[in-house]
C-alpha cells in the first residue's frame, strides 16, 4: 500500500513587533518554520506577506505580521502542527487548508524530503545540557530525605 501526502498551507497572523519584546518576528517565523520542518520531515515553502492591517481587532492589535507556509504531509500530524501554534505567545490567529495536490512516497523523498542533518535534534541539545545524576544517588537522597521528615515529626 503506497503512503501519499497531501499539500496542506498554514497561515499564520503574529503580533506586530513592539521595541522591547523577548523575541523579534523574525526569530518567531525561524522557530515556527523549524518546528514545521521537524514535524514533517518536508521543505517548507514561506511566503511573508509582512504587517498587514487586520479586518478587525484581535486582542487589542490592529495591524498582524502574516506569513504562509506551505508543505507536504500525512494528515495525523497536522493537530501536533496546529497545538504547537496555539500556545506560541506571538501567534494571533491561524488557519490550516488542505489543498487538492497531493503525492506519493516516492516524490516526496525525492524532491521534497529533508536531509537529516537539516533536522535539529531537540532531545541531544536537551540532554547535553541536562547533569548526569546516578539512580543511586536519587534513591539515597529521597530515603535521606524521608528519614529528616520522620525525625522532625517525633
Amino acid at each position: 500500500m503506497a503512503e501519499f501526502y497531501n499539500q496542506y498551507e498554514t497561515i499564520v497572523i503574529l503580533r506586530p513587533y513592539k521595541k522591547g519584546d523577548d523575541e523579534t518576528t523574525k526569530e518567531t517565523i525561524d522557530k515556527i518554520e523549524q518546528y514545521f520542518k521537524n514535524a514533517t520531515r518536508c521543505k517548507i515553502e514561506k511566503d511573508e506577506l509582512g504587517e498587514k492591517q487586520l479586518a478587525y481587532e484581535i486582542e487589542k492589535h490592529k495591524t498582524g505580521y502574516y506569513i504562509i507556509l506551505r508543505y507536504y504531509t500525512v494528515t495525523e500530524t497536522i493537530p501536533d502542527l496546529e497545538r504547537y501554534l496555539r500556545i506560541q505567545d506571538k501567534v494571533l490567529k491561524f488557519v490550516t487548508v488542505k489543498t487538492d495536490n497531493i503525492i506519493d512516497h516516492e516524490e516526496f523523498t525525492t524532491k521534497w524530503m529533508v536531509a537529516p542533518a537539516e533536522l535539529e535534534d531537540k532531545t541531544e541539545q536537551e540532554a547535553a545540557k541536562k547533569p548526569v545524576v546516578d539512580v543511586l544517588d536519587i534513591i539515597y537522597g529521597l530515603n535521606k530525605k524521608k528519614e529528616k521528615k520522620k525525625k522532625e515529626v517525633k
